[in-house]
C-alpha cells in the first residue's frame, strides 16, 4: 500500500531542518517564541485521567524557574503558557546588553545560577570573594556572558531543571520532554502581537479555561492579577504593555515597553479574541480595539482566522514579506518558512 505523499494537499508540508546557529543570531538581540512539548505528549506537568496522578505543582516550578532565570539572564520575557504537556514561551534575548555588564557582574549572575555547594548538596551563598575569583580569568568571563545572552543557554537551564526535579520526584531516569523546544523568531511588532496573544489565549483555546482572568500559570492571568493589585507570588517580570511614542522597536535593545496600546487595551483585546476564535465567528472588532491592530497595519478582518492556525503551520520565523526576505538574507537561504501569514492590510496606515 502506498504511502501518500507528505507534500499532497491536506497533509503538513514536512519541517525544515535549519541549524540553530543560523536561526538564532548570537549577536542580535530579538524576540523569539518557543514551544517545549512533554515526552509523547503526556499529562507530565497537569492531570493524567489514565493514573488518576497530578502534576499540577510542577507548573509553580515551571514558573518560579522562569522567574529566577530572568532575572540572571539577558532575556525580557513577554508572554508565557505553562500547559498540561506543554510550554509556550515569547523571550527576548539581548547580547547587547550582556556585552555592557562589568566582568564582576557576569560573575556574580552566573554563580547565583550555578552556587558553589557544600559537602551536603546545599547552595553556598554567593560572596564577593568567589565573585573576584571568577571574574579574574578573563577567558571564562567571556564564556559566561555569551551564554547568559544566548537562547538556547537559557532554554536548557528552564528545561533541563525541570526534568531533573520531575525525574526525581518520580524515581526515573530518562527524558521528560520531548526533544529540543522549537523556536520562531519574530520579526516584527505585528508578529510579536499575534504570538503573545496566541500564547495568552492557550488554555482558552484548549477548552480548560473559560475567561483571559481563569487563565492560570498564563502571563495574561498574571497581568490581570496585576492591575487588580494582587500579583502573582515568584511570577517572571514580564515586559510592561505601554511603550513610549518615542521607542524603536528595532533599534531599542532594552525596550521599556511591547506595542503602541495600554495593558488594558491589550486584556481587552486577548479577551475579544479568544471569544471571538472560540465561537469560530470572527465578526466585526469593537471600535476601540480597531485602531490598535490599524497602527501595526494588521487587517482586522482576518486577525481571528489566522490567530486559530499559528502551531498547525510550520516554520522558524513569523513576520511580513520584507522581513521574512531580509532574515533569509541574513541566513544566506532563498526564502523562510513562516509559521503565520501577518493579515496586513492592503494600504499602510496613516497614523
Amino acid at each position: 500500500m502506498n504511502k501518500m505523499p507528505t507534500s499532497c494537499p491536506g497533509n503538513p508540508e514536512p519541517p525544515m531542518t535549519i541549524a540553530r546557529s543560523k536561526q538564532v543570531n548570537p549577536e542580535e538581540p530579538a524576540w523569539y517564541h518557543t514551544i517545549s512539548r512533554c515526552v509523547r505528549r503526556a499529562r507530565l506537568c497537569g492531570f493524567d485521567p489514565e493514573t488518576g496522578e497530578s502534576f499540577e505543582h510542577r507548573k509553580y516550578w515551571i514558573r518560579n524557574r522562569l522567574a529566577d532565570l530572568e532575572r540572571v539572564f539577558a532575556a525580557d520575557v513577554a508572554a508565557y503558557g505553562i500547559m498540561d504537556n506543554h510550554l509556550h514561551l515569547v523571550v527576548h534575548m539581548d547580547p547587547i546588553l550582556a556585552s555592557e555588564w562589568p566582568r564582576e557582574e557576569v560573575a556574580r549572575r552566573w554563580l547565583e545560577l550555578h552556587p558553589r555547594r557544600d559537602g551536603y548538596g546545599r547552595a553556598i551563598p554567593v560572596d564577593e570573594m568567589a565573585i573576584a575569583r571568577l571574574a579574574e580569568d578573563e577567558e571564562l568571563v567571556e564564556q559566561r556572558r555569551k551564554q547568559l545572552a544566548d537562547l538556547s543557554t537559557f532554554m536548557r537551564e528552564l528545561n533541563e531543571w525541570v526534568a531533573r526535579h520531575s525525574n526525581r520526584e518520580d524515581g526515573v531516569s530518562g527524558r521528560f520532554w520531548q526533544g529540543r523546544f522549537r523556536c520562531q523568531k519574530l520579526l516584527d511588532p505585528a508578529a510579536l502581537l499575534m504570538c503573545c496573544i496566541y500564547v495568552d489565549l492557550n488554555p482558552i483555546r484548549a477548552g480548560i479555561a473559560s475567561t483571559p482572568e481563569e487563565s492560570h500559570f498564563t502571563s495574561i492571568h498574571a497581568r490581570i492579577q496585576e492591575r487588580r493589585g494582587e500579583p502573582v507570588p515568584n511570577a517572571p517580570r514580564l515586559m510592561p504593555i505601554e511603550k513610549s511614542p518615542e521607542q524603536d522597536w528595532r533599534r531599542d535593545r532594552r525596550c521599556d515597553g511591547l506595542f503602541a496600546m495600554t495593558r488594558e487595551q491589550y486584556i481587552a483585546l486577548v479577551d475579544w479574541t479568544g471569544r471571538s476564535v472560540r465561537e469560530g465567528k470572527p465578526g466585526a472588532i469593537p471600535n476601540d480595539l480597531a485602531p490598535i491592530l490599524e497602527r501595526l497595519e494588521i487587517d482586522t478582518n482576518q486577525w481571528c482566522r489566522e490567530m486559530t492556525g499559528l502551531t498547525r503551520r510550520i516554520g522558524t520565523a513569523i513576520g511580513r514579506a520584507a522581513d521574512l526576505a531580509a532574515e533569509a538574507a541574513r541566513r544566506g537561504t532563498q526564502r523562510v518558512v513562516s509559521a503565520l501569514k501577518i493579515p496586513i492590510r492592503a494600504e499602510p496606515a496613516t497614523v
